[in-house]
C-alpha cells in the first residue's frame, strides 16, 4: 500500500495534492564533532523533510567509527523515526594506524572496482526514487589523497547512474581540480539532473570548464536549517554590544596546521583588535570544532575574554543570533551567523578556496585575506562600519536568505515533482509533522 502526502497551501484557499511519498538516498552525512559540516547535513535533511520526502541518510563513516555513532545519536534526538541512517561502504579513519589505513584503502579500492560487492549498501542505496549528493566543499582534487577521497565520494553516484537512478548534487563549492579529478568528476556532473553551487565563484569556475547546462546557483544548505528548536547557551550582557570571533589555523580540509609564522601574525593582529574592542564591547571567542579549541582557549585567556565551546548547531545559531557582529575565520560560523541576520567580517587564507570570498560576496559582506597582511586598524575600521549599519545589513541578509530558500525549494519541487507552496505549506507523513 502506497503512502501519500497532503500539502496544505493556505488556510483560506486549501489545495490538496495527493502524491506517493518520495524516498531519497542522501549521501553522505557528516560528523557531529564539526558543527560546520554537521550543519550542512541538518540543512539538507530539513529541506527534504519540508516536502514530506522520506530520507535515507548514508553516513560518511562505517559503524566501526565513533563519528558514526555520535552523529546517529544527535540525529535520533532531532528527527526520531523521520529518517533512516546507514553506514558508509568504506572504512576510512585518519586516526587509524598505517597498516590498518592501508587495509581500509585496499578494501575501498576493491569495492569501487566491484571485486568486493557491498550488496546491502547497493540495495539500500538504490531502493529510492533518487540519490542526492550532500552539499559541501568536495569538488577538489590536487593530490593522490584528494583523488582517493573523491573516488570514494563519487562511488554511490556512479552506482546510481549505472542503474538508471536520478542524481541531484546539493550545493557545492569548487577548489583546485587537476586533470584526473576532472576526468572522474565531469562525466558524473553531466548526467546529474541538477548540479547546485553554493556561491557564484565556484559556479563560474566550473561552468568555464564544463558548460553542461544543468548548473544552479544557490547558497549553503546550513542557511535552511529549521531553527524552531534552537536553544540559547549565551548569557547576554546588555551593557555593551557583543562581538563573536572564530579562529582557524589549518590548511584546506583541516589536514595540517598553517606555518607558525602565519599563526603568530594572525593572533598578534587579532589580539590588538580584541584588546581595543574589549573596552566598548563584550568579546566572545566561539569554538565549534575540536581542532580550533587549543589555540582559541589560549587566545581567550591571554586577552581576558569569554570562550564558548559547542558542537551543537542549534546552540551556535543562538549564540550568533545574540551578538552584533562576527569576526569569522570559520566559514560555517559565518553562515550560521548570516542565517539569523548577524553581519560578519571574514578573515581567510586564499588557499581555503573560492567558497569564502564567494559566500561573502553573495551577502555583500567585507572580507580580508591574511596573505595581504591586513592590520588591526584595517580590521577595526570594518568592524565599526558594520556595527554602525547593523540593522540595514540584518534586513538585507534576511531578505537574501528568504529569497534563496524560495528559489532552492522551487527548483527541488520541479525535479522531485512535489508541489512547493512557499512559506504557507505544511507537510505531514502518515499524519505526523515532518517539520
Amino acid at each position: 500500500m502506497k503512502k501519500y502526502i497532503i500539502h496544505v497551501k493556505s488556510q483560506q484557499n486549501i489545495m490538496i495534492y495527493m502524491n506517493p511519498v518520495k524516498t531519497v538516498s542522501l549521501v553522505y552525512g557528516y560528523s557531529a564533532r564539526n558543527a560546520g559540516d554537521f550543519a550542512i547535513t541538518l540543512g539538507a535533511i530539513d529541506v527534504l523533510l519540508s516536502f514530506g520526502i522520506k530520507v535515507k541518510l548514508f553516513s560518511r563513516y562505517s559503524r566501526s567509527n565513533l563519528d558514526y555513532h555520535q552523529a546517529l545519536e544527535t540525529l535520533n534526538q532531532r528527527y526520531s523515526n523521520h529518517i533512516e541512517v546507514f553506514e558508509s561502504p568504506f572504512t576510512l579513519d585518519r586516526t587509524d594506524s598505517m597498516i590498518k589505513t592501508l587495509k581500509n584503502y585496499t578494501e575501498g579500492l576493491f569495492t569501487i572496482m566491484g571485486i568486493i560487492r557491498k550488496r546491502g549498501f547497493r540495495r539500500q542505496l538504490l531502493d529510492s526514487d533518487m540519490i542526492i549528493f550532500n552539499g559541501g566543499n568536495l569538488f577538489r582534487c590536487n593530490s593522490i589523497i584528494d583523488f582517493t577521497r573523491l573516488l570514494a565520494l563519487m562511488y554511490p553516484l556512479q552506482v546510481a547512474q549505472k542503474n538508471g537512478k536520478k542524481v541531484i548534487i546539493f550545493p557545492q563549492s569548487a577548489s583546485t581540480l587537476n586533470k584526473i579529478g576532472k576526468l572522474l568528476l565531469f562525466p558524473i556532473l553531466r548526467k546529474a539532473q541538477v548540479v547546485m553551487f553554493r556561491e557564484k565563484l565556484s559556479y563560474k569556475n566550473l561552468e568555464h570548464f564544463m558548460p553542461a547546462g544543468n548548473f544552479f546557483q544557490t547558497i549553503d544548505l546550513a542557511f535552511f536549517i529549521n531553527k524552531q528548536k534552537a536553544k540559547s547557551i549565551l548569557s547576554i550582557n546588555c551593557d555593551k554590544p557583543n562581538i563573536a570571533i572564530t579562529l582557524r589555523f589549518h590548511t584546506v580540509g583541516d589536514i595540517t596546521h598553517l606555518p607558525d609564522s602565519e599563526i603568530a601574525y594572525c593572533l598578534d593582529e587579532l589580539g590588538k583588535v580584541v584588546d581595543k574592542l574589549g573596552v566598548t564591547h563584550n568579546v566572545i571567542v566561539v569554538v565549534q570544532t575540536e581542532k580550533d579549541y587549543e589555540t582559541s582557549q589560549a587566545f581567550a585567556i591571554k586577552h581576558g575574554v569569554k570562550l564558548i565551546k559547542s558542537h551543537n548547531v542549534l546552540e551556535l545559531i543562538e549564540v550568533y543570533r545574540n551578538v552584533d557582529l562576527l569576526l569569522g575565520m570559520r566559514l560555517h560560523s559565518i553562515i550560521l551567523a548570516l542565517s539569523v541576520g548577524t553581519p560578519c567580517l571574514g578573515l581567510f587564507y586564499k588557499q581555503w578556496g573560492l567558497k569564502n570570498p564567494g559566500m561573502m560576496s553573495c551577502f555583500n559582506m567585507p572580507y580580508k585575506f591574511w596573505e595581504d597582511r591586513p592590520t588591526a586598524e584595517d580590521i577595526e575600521q570594518n568592524v565599526q562600519t558594520l556595527i554602525q549599519n547593523k540593522q540595514i545589513h540584518t534586513n538585507t541578509i534576511l531578505e537574501i536568505v528568504k529569497k534563496e530558500e524560495h528559489m532552492l525549494k522551487s527548483k527541488i519541487s520541479e525535479i522531485v515533482q512535489i508541489p512547493y507552496g512557499g512559506g504557507g505549506k505544511i507537510s505531514y507523513i502518515n499524519g505526523r509533522s515532518a517539520a
